[in-house]
């Protein structure tokens, strides 16, 4: 569902979809290996968790962890 969900999220008619649409995607690692990757701006926040389908945080509880506490940390360094 990922492409789907992203074309949704491009499509989005707000203020923000520009800065948005050129925000670098960032990879966020868990023990060193990359977990996933995320692209925000503003309070948009969009997020992939590798090898996790949607019970994620059964898939891959470590990785959604470190994504939830850079989301609610504001948080947005790489490592």
């Amino acid at each position: 569902t990922f492409p789907g969900v992203m074309d949704y999220v491009s499509a989005l008619d707000w203020k923000g979809a520009p800065e948005f649409a050129t925000a670098n995607k960032r990879s966020f690692y868990v023990n060193e290996a990359v977990a996933g990757s995320y692209q925000s701006h503003a309070n948009l926040y969009f997020a992939v968790v590798n090898k996790a389908g949607h019970f994620s945080i059964h898939d891959q509880g470590p990785s959604v962890l470190v994504l939830l506490d850079k989301f609610i940390n504001r948080n947005n360094t790489s490592s």
